[in-house]
């Protein structure tokens, strides 16, 4: 983030270079009548102070960027400028199992280790181990101490939050720890003590045994000097940067000799004298299985208690020749003492290693450690120093002026030279001014009008100037401003800075495709695609990082992570409002719709004696908008037409103004008005209105089939043969999206293509989404259906383990009412 011209003034901005070109200008401009050339020259006197101040705003321009983007504090709001830091850009949503499992283990300290199989349809079974505490495993405690119901709500919330769009879990089975001990005699040596080596063994072999997951600290990893790249790659997890480790491939049990590979590489290890591995009855096992079938998952206890104590001996080098074998050697009694300090003080060593590993998984001010962002230095850039100042004093316009005694003709002279040099100093002022405005005319929090910053000159720094003026300065500062507004493209030169920005992150919107579909801003277009493009842009992190992801159904309907990602883009890409938050499409007042012999009519032209109203002029105050409706109830057709200008002309009957609208094949009278002025106002009013609502119906309801599965509240078994829910190719990889046909663009069947092929585009590829252009009944219907099935699947999912049972039946009616629904109204690709 550095200027290119930081490292100084660049050579075609110094002062020679500037100065030559100038006079090298007047010679060419004037070569053949100006021959009284010299340094004393008045005009090269001018020319010289005016290259001085434009080598002021050449240095003023190659700070570091950050110093142009600081606040006060010297702070920057990289929200507000769309420029995110790595730790919020970078992370994508999961993709893989890896991923999965990398997410769960990071976001649930009391997760041990994590295991998932995909089972087809979209589905995935997750078996998870909590953490357990060596000793406790015979006793039970280490299963009562994570209550395994919460644990399983845990983990589906968390997948909840980042599951992939059309994917869901099958199960969520919490497993039984099934202990195992090693049993054998480890010669050690160095500096390294007795207990350090044994917790070593244990700890490592324990981790070997584990499905590979490892958690680090981010500033340990910062401090490794990784590039935000390698930290950031896959999902976020607030306990730390988790890594996959790479262990035996697939269910493979662990025998004797892996775990001899492991102790060997262990610092204080001398040599194996013998080492087996029995189970938790000390029956001798040929290796430690990692199938989990029964529900159980083999784990590497600590041997606590005078028996199991005497398994493992772990003694100094005594020189007896090395061997494997599973037979050890009874202890002698004058050992046992010893040996049960030993292992008091490896038990704390193993804890030590334990909580070095997993203490700060439980902290979340892991989330907060970030690289180091750039901060700059808050430079008053804007103030100008007038170059008068340098001009000799004989000139009389620098800051001590001319004497009381000079003549008027002098003085008059003077404020002439001044106001000669005006322009180019309020153009190298507002040049300033630009670069102190600059995040603050370009930021995504900007709604001011403009893109080009001045100021008012006077004071010190403008000596004189202000005699110059004619009108106040608040008059003077606002004609600047029309002045400067008058060349002013701010929409285009704000819509090129939002562009490159998106582009940084690899992201392009469709303006120029939006462009034809822009039938309810026909007069602010631009406005309406910069407010598009701003939206997009601040909602960037959240619809970049999860542009595949499904929506959270465990949230309330209100709630932004309750839409899809894709619906969210789509609606911004689209020209939609409000899609950030699940709404009903359905209009205010009932719609009364066409006849279909009414709908494939042609409808006629207007007579020639009507006249098409002209745009709106100025900020008249328009009259409310006179809506025909009967009974609470719209022609669909008027509702649909009304909002376009074109559809209306203005008739002369008598001496009333009659304003008819063209609603579908019909012309309909809607109001008359005694004067012109009144009848052009009250129809643009109900253009506005009509555009108005026909934004508020214009949406999209995302519905993932795979959340309808019959199976999800109740076992496939139950379920009955002729509910015609039964179709697997249904759920799997299916999305529905519905969306209303009786607005003014949804109703264009180019519009409808348009948000087809938006749809697919942003569609994860494996997913196949199928559209339902619904009418305004037929969508009230949906609605309904979906209220009811979303609220019946969170009710299902917030429940306790005994309690799902009784919400299993009000989701398999909700759900398959909506099945029933979309099969009804879906109309596939084509």
């Amino acid at each position: 983030m550095t200027s290119p011209m930081a490292s100084g003034v660049p050579d075609d901005a110094s002062f020679d270079a500037l100065r030559s070109a100038g006079i090298a200008a007047l010679q060419r401009l004037c070569g053949e009548l100006w021959t009284d050339f010299n340094l004393h020259d008045p005009g090269v006197t001018t020319l010289e102070q005016l290259v001085y101040g434009l080598t002021d705003l050449a240095y003023r321009a190659g700070f570091d960027m950050a110093d142009y983007l600081a606040g006060p504090d010297g702070g920057i709001d990289y929200a507000g400028l769309a420029l995110y830091p790595p730790e919020e850009i970078l992370p994508g949503a999961p993709l893989t199992i890896e991923d999965y499992r990398r997410l769960l283990y990071g976001e649930i300290p009391e997760l041990a280790d994590v295991w998932i199989r995909a089972e087809g349809g979209g589905l995935l079974a997750i078996d998870v181990l909590p953490e357990h505490d060596g000793p406790a495993l015979e006793s039970g405690a280490a299963r009562d101490a994570v209550d395994g119901a919460a644990l399983r709500r845990r983990v589906r919330q968390v997948y909840a939050a980042h599951r992939a769009l059309g994917a869901d879990l099958a199960r969520v089975r919490v497993l039984r720890p099934r202990a195992y001990y090693l049993r054998g005699e480890i010669d050690t040596w160095g500096e390294r003590s007795q207990a350090e080596v044994l917790a070593q063994i244990l700890f490592d072999c324990g981790r070997y045994l584990s499905s590979g997951l490892s958690a680090r600290r981010l500033r340990d990893v910062i401090v490794l000097d990784w590039s935000p790249e390698r930290v950031y790659d896959g999902p976020a997890t607030r306990h730390g940067h988790v890594e996959a480790l790479p262990v035996a491939e697939g269910d493979a049990p662990v025998t004797v000799s892996e775990l001899i590979g492991v102790i060997q590489k262990i610092d204080g290890v001398r040599r194996i004298r013998a080492l087996s591995i029995v189970d938790a009855h000390l029956r001798p096992v040929a290796a430690i299985p990692r199938d989990r079938a029964d529900g159980a998952c083999g784990v590497l206890a600590f041997p606590a208690g005078e028996d199991l104590a005497e398994l493992l001996r772990v003694q100094p080098e005594q020189g007896i020749e090395y061997g494997v074998s599973e037979q050890t050697i009874p202890p002698a009694p004058a050992w046992r003492s010893a040996n049960r300090l030993l292992y008091e003080e490896a038990r704390l060593e193993l804890a030590k290693l334990r909580f070095e590993q997993q203490a700060f998984r439980a902290d979340d001010g892991g989330a907060r450690t970030r690289y180091a962002l750039p901060s700059g230095t808050r430079r008053e850039l804007h103030a100008y120093y007038s170059v008068q100042h340098e001009f000799p004093a004989v000139y009389g316009i620098g800051k001590y002026g001319l004497p009381d005694s000079a003549s008027p003709a002098r003085k008059a002279q003077a404020r002439q030279l001044q106001g000669y040099l005006y322009p180019m100093e309020q153009l190298m002022a507002n040049y300033l001014q630009n670069l102190q405005d600059f995040p603050r005319l370009f930021g995504l929090g900007n709604e001011d009008a403009r893109s080009y910053g001045s100021q008012y000159l006077d004071g010190p720094a403008a000596p004189g100037l202000d005699a110059l003026y004619r009108a106040s300065p608040d008059a003077t500062r606002a004609r600047l401003a029309r002045v400067l507004g008058r060349q002013d493209e701010h929409l285009e030169r704000k819509g090129r800075v939002y562009d490159y920005l998106l582009a940084i992150y690899g992201q392009a919107f469709p303006q120029t495709a939006l462009r034809r579909f822009n039938h309810y801003h026909p007069h602010d277009t631009d406005a309406w695609l910069l407010d598009a493009k701003r939206r997009l842009l601040a909602q960037l992190v959240d619809l970049s990082a999860g542009r595949g992801s499904g929506a959270d159904y465990t949230l309330a309907p209100d709630a932004p992570a309750a839409v899809a990602p894709l619906a969210r883009r789509a609606a911004i890409l689209l020209g939609f409002d409000g899609g950030e938050r699940l709404r009903s499409l359905c209009p205010e007042q009932r719609l009364v719709e066409q006849d279909a012999a009414e709908q494939g009519a042609v409808a006629p032209e207007a007579p020639d004696d009507w006249l098409p109203l002209p745009p709106a002029a100025g900020r008249t105050e328009a009259p409310p908008a006179r809506l025909p409706a009967r009974r609470g109830e719209i022609d669909e057709g008027w509702f649909r037409d009304g909002a376009l200008l074109s559809n209306y002309r203005l008739a002369r009957s008598g001496g009333a103004y009659q304003v008819h609208v063209r609603a579908g094949p019909r012309w309909r009278l809607l109001a008359s008005y005694g004067r012109r002025a009144e009848a052009v106002a009250a129809a643009h009013a109900a253009v506005a209105e009509l555009a108005a609502r026909n934004r508020r119906c214009e949406g999209m309801h995302v519905v993932e089939h795979v959340l309808l599965r019959p199976g999800l509240g109740r076992e496939v078994e139950e379920l009955r043969d002729d509910d015609g829910l039964g179709n697997p190719a249904f759920y799997a990889a299916h999305v529905s999206v519905v969306l209303p046909r009786w607005t003014l663009r949804c109703a264009d069947p180019a519009f409808r293509n348009f948000v087809e092929e938006t749809v697919r585009e942003h569609c994860p590829a494996h997913i196949q989404p199928g559209f339902l252009w619904l009418g305004p009944s037929h969508m009230a219907e949906f609605e309904q259906l979906q209220d009811a099935w979303r609220g019946a699947l969170r009710d299902w999912h917030a429940a306790d383990e005994d309690a799902r049972a009784r919400h299993a039946r009000s989701l398999h009616d909700a759900a398959g009412a909506l099945v029933h629904f979309l099969s009804a109204h879906r109309t596939e690709p084509a």
